[in-house]
């Protein structure tokens, strides 16, 4: 009889170790992780991380460092369906594990109007007011010399040729909307998509795409007011080369990441540049705007397909960097809800001793290593 209640005493252990492994995989109404294989121990916490680090998706999404943690937004999407978020937030802070707490970008979650006729889809936080239009495309970043308004927010409504901007105290928002920050016509282009917003310094800048490529201009940021252009707008890449973000290892060292199409699919390539503005050429010196696609870095597999939506790129203390981006699960593109299923991947790189990121990245489904370090 002892032996019995020891083996269903074992059994219960294993299973308790299993399920608090499987708890770390975030699954949003059941469109995320379908299944995971027990792999046992030999992948300590401390030394890897599991891909993609959240899910089921943070589709056309930013990643960035604020004061004390690191904040996803995610572009509007409806994880589980009939409930609708408006830009929500995730946190973490190792850039592996990631939470979320109800919150969305514009405001914290309030509930419906007593008497309000309810619908088949509710939607959660506010959206800027000059646009009923769902918001495709968002970047923001930590502009830490920008007195009382810290964070800045760029984004992009579906449908619409205009960009918007907003600023917050506090990385997880709510952030203040500043209305319509650009437009194509202002620009001279029918079509402009896909905002970065990067700071570098106590310079900032701003990219987007048109129908005649990437660009990028510098701009000016005041507390309580929306950004302002400054000077001319420095076109960096082709057609082929969009949805750009820009990365910095040193003041003479900039790295422009986009997303370029390869047969039916995507990729992320990359070139390089001694200024924010380019001009950024490939390895063999020939510019991204003289017809150069760049460097690939980020393919698809068999298992995950489509890399794109670079969202940004983070040095740890070990000389490693780590390119947070988006990637679908081959035979997965939409959830429950038909919203796009773009779950966020993180992946290691080094560059080489000539400056280049060595070997093509495969977004891997699975243990991850190295770590991020925060040393």
């Amino acid at each position: 009889m002892k032996k019995i209640f020891s083996i269903i005493a074992v059994t219960a252990a294993v299973g308790s170790l299993m399920t608090g492994s499987l708890a770390s995989c975030t699954d949003m109404g059941g469109d995320g992780v379908d299944s995971v294989l027990w792999e046992g121990s030999q992948n300590p916490e401390n030394t890897s991380y599991r891909n993609p680090v959240w899910e089921p998706s943070l589709e056309a999404g930013t990643v960035f460092k604020a004061a004390s943690v690191y904040v996803a937004i995610s572009s509007e999407t409806e994880w589980a369906k009939g409930l609708k978020y408006c830009c929500p937030v995730v946190t973490s802070n190792d850039l592996m594990s990631w939470n979320f707490t109800a919150q969305t970008a514009f405001s914290y979650p309030t509930p419906p109007a007593e008497g309000e006729e309810e619908t088949t889809t509710s939607t959660i936080g506010l959206r800027p007011s000059w646009t009923e239009a769902r918001i495709a495309s968002i970047s923001a970043d930590f502009a830490k010399t920008v007195s009382g308004a810290n964070y800045w927010m760029v984004y992009q409504p579906e449908g619409e040729n205009s960009i918007g901007a907003a600023s917050s105290t506090s990385g997880q928002g709510p952030y203040t909307d500043q209305g319509v920050f650009i437009t194509a016509e202002q620009l001279g282009v029918s079509k402009i998509e896909n905002p970065f917003f990067a700071v570098f310094s106590t310079k900032f800048y701003v990219c987007y795409s048109t129908e005649n490529g990437s660009y990028v201009q510098e701009v000016t940021l005041r507390r309580g007011q929306k950004p302002t252009l400054k000077g001319t707008p420095k076109q960096v890449a082709g057609p082929e080369f969009r949805d750009v973000a820009i990365y910095r290892t040193s003041s003479s060292s900039y790295y422009l990441f986009g997303t370029v199409t390869n047969g039916s699919g995507t990729e992320v390539r990359y070139a390089r540049a001694t200024t924010a503005a380019g001009p950024y050429t490939d390895k063999a010196g020939t510019e991204l705007v003289n017809g150069s696609n760049g460097e690939l870095l980020i393919e698809g597999g068999d298992v995950n397909v489509n890399p794109e939506n670079v969202c940004r790129v983070f040095a740890d203390g070990q000389g490693v960097q780590y390119v947070a981006y988006n990637a679908t699960a081959a035979g997965k593109e939409l959830m429950a809800s038909n919203y796009k299923r773009r779950p966020l991947f993180i992946s290691p790189m080094e560059l080489d001793e000539e400056g280049w990121f060595k070997g093509v990245i495969v977004p891997t489904t699975g243990w991850t290593t190295p770590r991020f370090s925060l040393d």
